[in-house]
C-alpha cells in the first residue's frame, strides 16, 4: 500500500547557466507548503514572501470528507470565513461568507433533482448581489449565465451537441464593460479540445489554437496563431501518461519556452524546470520548482 502524503513543500530556485559549471541554482527558497489529512484532503496551504515569512495560510475543515469551513488569513489576520452547509444527499446548498470588512454574504445554491441550477449571492439585507444560472434539456447541460453584482451579465457559455448527444461545441461569451471576447472551442468524439478559437468586440478572430492527440487522449502538439504569429508547442510523456517535456517554438524552430519535469516512481512530481528566452513581448526566465513530500 503507497505511503499517504503529510505535507507538500515546494522551493523555487532561479538558475543560471556557467559555461565552466553547466547550470547553477541560485537562492533557493520556500514558496508554498500544503498540509493533507489520512483521506487526502487538504488542510492547510500556506504561501511564503521573499523572505521566507508566511504571507498567506488557508485552513480548512471537513466533516465527512466535506469541507465544512474555509478560513483565509493574511500576514496572520483572518480577512475571510467561508461556511458550507449540505442537504442529507451530500449536495452543497448553502455558503455563509464572513469578510474582515463589510457586511457578510451568503450564497444559496438550488436544484432540480440532481442537477444544480442556480447559485444567488445575498446579502445581509437580502439585496441580491452575484448569481449563476444553469439551463438544461434533459440531462444535458445547455448554457451558463453569470451576473455581477449589478446584475449585468458577465460570462455566458453555451454547450452544442451533435446528434448523438456527444458535446462538439462551447461558445463562451465574456464580457467587460464596453469589450467582450468570444471563444468557441472544438471538441473531438472523446471529449478533447482540439480547436479554441476567439474573437474580439468587433467579431475579428484574433486567435486560433489546434491540437493534435494521440491515443490516450493526451495533447502532442498545439498550433497557435495570433497576431504576434504563429508558435508551435510540443508535448512528450512517459509510459504513465504523465507529461514530462513541454516545449514552445516559432514556425522557424526557435524555442521560447522549454519546460522539463521529473517523477519519482509513485508518480510525484519531484521536480520542474522552466526556462523562458527573453522577446520583445515577455522578460526572459530561468528556474527550478522542486517538491519535498513528508509521508504518514
Amino acid at each position: 500500500m503507497d505511503a499517504k502524503i503529510r505535507r507538500i513543500r515546494q522551493f523555487r530556485a532561479d538558475l543560471i547557466e556557467d559555461d565552466n559549471q553547466g547550470v547553477i541554482a541560485i537562492h533557493e527558497q520556500i514558496v508554498s507548503e500544503n498540509l493533507l489529512d489520512v483521506d487526502g484532503n487538504e488542510t492547510e496551504r500556506l504561501t511564503y514572501d521573499q523572505e521566507g515569512n508566511v504571507e498567506e495560510r488557508v485552513i480548512t475543515e471537513y466533516a465527512s470528507s466535506k469541507p465544512v469551513k474555509i478560513i483565509m488569513e493574511i500576514n496572520d489576520m483572518v480577512v475571510e470565513q467561508t461556511g458550507y452547509q449540505y442537504d442529507e444527499t451530500g449536495k452543497l446548498v448553502k455558503e455563509q461568507i464572513i469578510y474582515q470588512e463589510g457586511e457578510p454574504d451568503e450564497a444559496i445554491y438550488t436544484y432540480e433533482g440532481e442537477r444544480l441550477v442556480a447559485r444567488q449571492v445575498f446579502d445581509e439585507d437580502g439585496v441580491e448581489g452575484e448569481k449563476m444560472f444553469r439551463k438544461y434539456e434533459d440531462d444535458r447541460l445547455m448554457r451558463e449565465e453569470f451576473y455581477n453584482s449589478e446584475g449585468a451579465l458577465e460570462r455566458s457559455k453555451t454547450y452544442i451537441y451533435n446528434d448523438r448527444n456527444q458535446l462538439e461545441e462551447t461558445v463562451e461569451l465574456r464580457i467587460n464593460d464596453d469589450d467582450q471576447m468570444r471563444i468557441v472551442n472544438v471538441l473531438d468524439e472523446a471529449g478533447n479540445v482540439i480547436l479554441e478559437k476567439r474573437y474580439d468586440t468587433r467579431g475579428n478572430l484574433v486567435m486560433r489554437s489546434r491540437s493534435e492527440v494521440n491515443e490516450q487522449g493526451l495533447p502532442e502538439s498545439i498550433e497557435e496563431e495570433n497576431a504576434y504569429g504563429k508558435t508551435i508547442t510540443l508535448l512528450a510523456y512517459d509510459d504513465k501518461g504523465r507529461n514530462i517535456r513541454l516545449q514552445e517554438v516559432t514556425e522557424t524552430g526557435l524555442v521560447l519556452n522549454h519546460i522539463e519535469r521529473t517523477f519519482n516512481d509513485q508518480g510525484l512530481l519531484l521536480t520542474l524546470t522552466n526556462k523562458t528566452e527573453p522577446t520583445a513581448l515577455r522578460a526572459g526566465s530561468y528556474y527550478r520548482i522542486r517538491n519535498e513530500y513528508e509521508f504518514y
